[in-house]
């Protein structure tokens, strides 16, 4: 399944496919799954938004959906922790009480299929989730860019 997020693809423009792995296995319970959805929703938006001046940014559900041609990259982000943390304790303790925390993991492949680069990263924040989402794009956005010139 391919979801575009762009109206179409000017002639000329680089194509980014990201393919989102969240991290979620078989016994995962069906609160972690609804959060780990809604997370990947801001994911998309955030990062299509951060890399939209860089190229058509189109998202995958499958590795093998990735068809390069001598201007397409493929993002894989891996999300390899999550903690939604306690929005109960960041309001009544604060202080740093009840922060979330996310880990990732993202390795830029270019239509050679090769690797470019990959990095891991990680933060957490008293402010939520979104916080720290839009952090770590940021700063992924950062590494990648020089690579998707």
């Amino acid at each position: 399944m391919i979801f575009n997020g762009n109206d179409g693809n000017a002639a000329g423009k680089k194509s980014i496919s990201i393919l989102i792995n969240n991290g979620l296995d078989q016994s995962t319970n069906q609160n972690t799954t609804a959060q780990m959805e809604q997370l990947c929703t801001f994911i998309k938006q955030d990062i299509q938004k951060r890399l939209r001046s860089l190229g058509d940014v189109t998202f995958i559900t499958d590795k093998k959906d990735f068809t390069a041609d001598g201007k397409d990259f493929l993002l894989i982000y891996n999300i390899l922790n999550y903690n939604p943390g306690s929005s109960a304790a960041r309001i009544m303790v604060g202080f740093g009480a009840g922060a979330c925390s996310m880990d990732i993991e993202y390795e830029l492949i270019g239509s050679d299929k090769k690797s470019i680069t990959t990095n891991k990263d990680g933060c957490g924040s008293g402010r939520g989730w979104r916080a720290v989402v839009e952090k770590l794009d940021k700063q992924l956005v950062q590494h990648i860019s020089g690579f998707l010139k």
